[in-house]
């Protein structure tokens, strides 16, 4: 991808696959029977209405400058889980909305990268340098995409998958993350430092794209940052 647009095409597809994200977790409580986002104004995937100055463009835009892998978030969705139909399983399925949908994102360019492929097989030259072209934006959608549903499962608060298991567990898994969830993304930052969860993420996704995507986004997903 051209330098030039690589940080403004990486900082839109993260902010329109958080606010996906957002918006799945507002519908999600909706349908629960909790009309709070909605009447926030949250039930849309519109990124004006989801932004968050530092998890949508100070940091995105810090780990493209120093080459990490590229992650965010958007502002958290208000949910009051005393409006559920059924309150443990309107937690759940309002924790699991949001990776859900960065995963149908994934998936979804995937298969139009398979059809382009095909096409471009069949489209002899000019359907291959169109599906070249077009290659680095749906492999940087499926990257930010997995991305995204990885380290929302990772349950330390208030990422999603604290919450669903909070939602499982006993009470005292969920009082015990009050207490540790304004550390919750330091926790995460030292991991990250630590450990290089970069690499984590790219062993991960490397044979995720294999099983799903087949082996040509695996060679572009080698380029991983």
């Amino acid at each position: 991808m051209n330098p030039i647009l690589e940080i403004p095409i990486s900082l839109a597809v993260l902010m329109m696959s958080a606010s996906v994200h957002e918006a799945s977790h507002a519908l999600a409580a909706y349908r629960m029977g909790d009309p709070t986002a909605k009447l926030k104004g949250r039930l849309t995937i519109n990124p004006l209405k989801h932004i968050d100055l530092l998890g949508s463009l100070a940091l995105p835009l810090l780990l493209i400058l120093i080459h990490g892998p590229i992650f965010g978030w958007a502002k958290p969705v208000p949910a009051v889980p005393a409006y559920f139909y059924d309150r443990r399983k309107g937690e759940i399925m309002v924790s699991l909305a949001g990776v859900a949908a960065n995963l149908g994102l994934a998936v979804a360019a995937g298969i139009f990268l398979r059809i382009l492929e095909l096409a471009a097989i069949l489209g002899g030259a000019f359907g291959a340098v169109v599906y070249d072209h077009v290659l680095p934006f749906f492999i940087l959608v499926i990257r930010i995409n997995f991305i995204l549903l990885i380290i929302n499962l990772i349950p330390i608060p208030p990422l999603d998958g604290h919450k669903a298991l909070a939602a499982i567990l006993p009470r005292s898994f969920k009082q015990a993350g009050i207490y540790v969830q304004a550390a919750g993304l330091a926790l995460f930052v030292f991991l990250f430092a630590i450990f290089k969860l970069d690499g984590v993420l790219s062993d991960i996704l490397k044979p995720l794209a294999t099983l799903i995507f087949g082996s040509r986004v695996l060679d572009a997903l080698t380029g991983m940052r």
